[in-house]
């Protein structure tokens, strides 16, 4: 008899899906997984390293930078607004006290930095720190970055423009779709990855802190 009831119960027990014998350990295992697959979060910004960003590209004193700071603005609302403040002469201060109330769309739009006009004034932005930065005349950025290209390319242009006989012209005409620029001047100036790295290294972004922002 007691043979009989142990071999019900062993066929009892076969018949139970072996998915649910492990749940926990399985969830535990995708959990696990997913954690070590998450990037690390990027190292935060020094005090002096916000003070430069918002310096360099928006003219914001460092010490209204600290200011807000301490006062508890994040990094990324003060840096939206600074960008505003440029684009519609608004005070900063007075872009995050209407942050506080209203979302930034609403906000653009309270002070006037939408349209053609934030369109331009963010061009004008860019070709002013071109010059700044680079010493790239200002109605060069323009031109080019109304044409839409990028601010980087303009940067790139007229690096290798200075580097050789090609003009910031027809480098862009003839550089082909997809094509990065590393190959684009082993096809036309016959320079390798590492000559193309230091030609452009030469001109350092004052804003770019590897690691923490880009």
């Amino acid at each position: 008899m007691k043979k009989i009831q142990i071999l019900a119960l062993s066929a009892l027990l076969l018949t139970v899906p072996l998915g649910i014998v492990h749940p926990v350990y399985a969830a535990d295992g995708t959990k696990q997984e997913q954690q070590q697959k998450r990037p690390p979060r990027r190292p935060q910004l020094t005090m002096e390293e916000m003070q430069t960003v918002l310096s360099q590209k928006y003219f914001v004193t460092p010490e209204e930078t600290k200011s807000l700071i301490d006062s508890g603005t994040g990094f990324r609302d003060l840096e939206r607004a600074a960008k505003l403040s440029y684009v519609s002469g608004k005070p900063v201060k007075d872009i995050l006290a209407l942050k506080k109330d209203e979302p930034w769309q609403r906000v653009e739009v309270l002070i006037g930095a939408v349209g053609e006009k934030a369109y331009q004034k963010d061009l004008e932005l860019k070709a002013v720190n071109l010059e700044r930065w680079w010493g790239i005349p200002k109605k060069v950025g323009m031109r080019y970055m109304r044409q839409g290209y990028p601010m980087h390319y303009v940067k790139v242009t007229w690096i290798l423009a200075k580097h050789s006989d090609w003009t910031m012209d027809a480098i862009l005409k003839d550089k082909k779709y997809g094509e990065n620029w590393k190959a684009w001047c082993k096809r036309n100036l016959g320079i390798d990855g590492e000559t193309y790295d230091a030609w452009i290294g030469e001109y350092k972004n004052p804003t770019y802190f590897p690691g923490k922002y880009f």
